[in-house]
């Protein structure tokens, strides 16, 4: 179980089109599956987050809120200095850093 809301420092990986970088900023339901530490499948399943992106910090860097989907059956896995990548439909999207326990909901 992990029903922590961690904070992020995050890094987009620009699209095909050059300098296009598609950032899902303000949207609370963006839900990507994630990898942490290099693991993508724990416990025989793959995982999502609902990823908050409240700040633009850089060109393409955020900071933003992670939480699991399903909160009750997450693994806990996420831990503050723990590294990340962010997957749509397979492909990687983003990287990023969990640098802080929130103690805002979203």
């Amino acid at each position: 179980m992990n029903k922590k809301i961690f904070v992020a420092t995050i890094n987009w990986i620009k699209t095909n089109e050059p300098g296009k970088i598609i950032v899902p900023l303000n949207n609370p339901t963006y839900s990507p599956q994630i990898s942490v530490e290099g693991e993508y499948v724990v416990d025989g399943s793959s995982w999502s987050v609902f990823c908050y992106n409240f700040e633009m910090i850089g060109s393409n860097r955020t900071k933003s809120l992670i939480k699991y989907l399903n909160q009750n059956s997450a693994p806990d896995n996420l831990k503050i200095g723990s590294s990340f990548s962010l997957y749509e439909m397979g492909k990687v999207v983003a990287s990023g850093k969990i640098i802080d326990i929130s103690k805002i909901d979203f």
